[in-house]
């Protein structure tokens, strides 16, 4: 039976190529797909389980501006609602910064989008900040992720978030001034922080600064900075009642985008099923072109050695003995094909996992068990059952009138 795989070289290599190559674009789309890692997604994304933003409107220049209709007297409304834990206010600020060649990583970042002279004309950014008590809330909850670096007491420090971490960094020390007082100060970039803050502001083109509540408070003075999100958590299982709360708490103070996990998830879980089916109906069309072609080969092959097979039954070999020498024959294409494919094309998976990974930097690698145990067991079946059947059929003529079809 391995003699009479390796008999034809090039229709074995062809063989093994289409079930490889098959089954490898099976592996890899499922691969990716059972890694689409929705929890991880969702936090690296969302502070809490409910965000509250500032809604938009056109001023007079044309843009999109933040209408700031966040307030203490609603964050205490939101935090006497049943089933709320802990409620956190953003507050955010505007800074401006004198371009220079130190933020040429910067620049290599926007560069797409604005001209160098542009960008230092309109070299202007947010800061944000959240109470020392809900920074070391968050960090509790990642601690494992924080750069040893990060020291939030040193007040003078500011840092970016995680998520820009290998996209651009800042300059080690540089100025800012307060666009009101025009007081100037000297920060230091302390790092990424591994949370997911966003300011309002979206026509800035200085990059959005994270900073201790404590430097906030002196660049502002007595200017009081603006209530840019409100991050609220509940307890579990209440995310829809609370949410349904707070949206008619905020009617009375206005219009504001309002986002919530469960809401993510949903349409995380709706996407990675689009993407399960459309990608997955391609890799099982291309895994059924190499099976069909198998088929195909082993039937014509079969068919090819009918005078061969008939022979070895006239000098006596059984019928069970050839089924037995057909089923192997099967069975070695069958291994072999899958002992490439959970090997070679598990390390082509995977590097297409990681290719993946380098930009959504969300997934987490699973290999497809399930997925590939089932497809496993149909090609052994097929690889098995194709020869067995093909060989079925021929032997519906006896022995005599077989040896005798190539005798004239």
């Amino acid at each position: 039976a391995w003699r009479n795989i390796f008999r034809h070289g090039k229709r074995t290599t062809v063989v093994f190529m289409s079930l490889f190559f098959g089954l490898t674009t099976f592996l890899s789309v499922f691969t990716v797909v059972e890694s689409l890692d929705i929890e991880n997604y969702v936090s690296r994304t969302m502070v809490s389980d409910i965000e509250m933003r500032n809604s938009y409107m056109i001023g007079d220049d044309g843009e999109f501006e933040p209408v700031y209709n966040l307030s203490s007297k609603l964050i205490n409304e939101v935090k006497a609602v049943p089933g709320v834990t802990a409620v956190m206010p953003q507050y955010e600020s505007k800074y401006k910064a004198e371009f220079s060649d130190e933020f040429s990583s910067y620049y290599n970042w926007a560069k797409d989008s604005i001209s160098k002279a542009d960008l230092a004309k309109r070299f202007e950014g947010e800061m944000i900040s959240l109470e020392s008590e809900d920074f070391e809330c968050l960090f509790s909850i990642q601690t494992s992720e924080i750069n040893s670096n990060i020291d939030l007491p040193k007040s003078n420090t500011v840092y970016l978030s995680q998520s820009l971490e290998g996209t651009y960094e800042l300059p080690s020390h540089f100025d800012i001034t307060h666009p009101i007082s025009g007081k100037e100060y000297k920060v230091n970039f302390g790092g990424y922080l591994p949370i997911s803050l966003r300011s309002s502001g979206i026509n800035h083109w200085a990059p959005t600064l994270i900073v201790p509540e404590k430097f906030m408070n002196t660049f502002n003075g007595k200017v009081q900075p603006v209530i840019g999100s409100v991050y609220v958590s509940v307890e579990k299982g209440k995310d829809k009642e609370v949410h349904q709360q707070i949206q008619q708490i905020s009617e009375k103070y206005g219009d504001f985008q309002i986002e919530t996990k469960e809401a993510l998830r949903d349409n995380l879980q709706l996407s990675k099923i689009a993407i399960s089916l459309i990608g997955g109906g391609f890799s099982v069309l291309l895994a059924l072109i190499g099976i069909v072609n198998f088929i195909n080969i082993m039937f014509t092959g079969i068919i090819n050695r009918k005078q061969e097979l008939s022979v070895l039954e006239s000098i006596g070999m059984t019928r069970k003995q050839v089924n037995k020498m057909v089923a192997i024959e099967g069975a070695y294409y069958a291994m072999i094909s899958l002992g490439l494919v959970w090997t070679l094309g598990n390390g082509i998976a995977y590097g297409l996992f990681t290719l993946f990974n380098s930009v959504s930097k969300y997934a987490v690698y699973q290999f497809p068990v399930t997925p590939m145990v089932l497809v496993s067991l149909v090609v052994v079946i097929i690889c098995v059952t194709v020869p067995l059947l093909t060989y079925k059929k021929m032997t519906k003529q006896s022995i005599t009138e077989r040896l005798q079809e190539n005798m004239y």
